[in-house]
């Protein structure tokens, strides 16, 4: 008689018709469209507006969002020496379309990426 010995195994479980990574990873991260309105958290990243996560009212979160959003670009702006006000100044009507829609939305993300990418531009000398 053969004595059997239980060992330990891995168990693999392979889903053939899903993503097997984590949840953060690029393939399942939320894609956004220009009108989608957005919220900066204090990281810096953007999240989806969430109106159950807006505590007291719309407008607090919305003025969160751009404290954040003010906060990142102080920072990166720190990273190349750049001037925080003359940044503003170039995205003055981005901030001001904002202010007015009460909210920020992909477009105005895509508007301020670009100046950023035009103003390092300049800053290094590259056409």
């Amino acid at each position: 008689m053969t004595a059997v010995t239980v060992q330990p195994r891995d168990v693999t479980f392979t889903f053939t018709d899903s993503c097997n990574c984590c949840f953060l990873c690029f393939c399942c991260k939320k894609t956004y469209t220009k009108n989608d309105n957005v919220y900066v958290n204090s990281e810096g990243e953007l999240e989806e507006f969430s109106h159950s996560k807006a505590k007291k009212s719309i407008e607090d979160a919305f003025e969160r969002a751009k404290s954040h959003l003010f906060e990142t670009l102080k920072y990166r702006l720190s990273l190349v020496d750049g001037s925080l006000e003359e940044f503003h100044e170039k995205a003055k009507g981005i901030l001001e379309s904002m202010d007015s829609l009460g909210k920020i939305n992909i477009a105005h993300i895509d508007g301020i990426n670009e100046l950023m990418l035009e103003y390092l531009r300049i800053k290094t000398g590259e056409k």
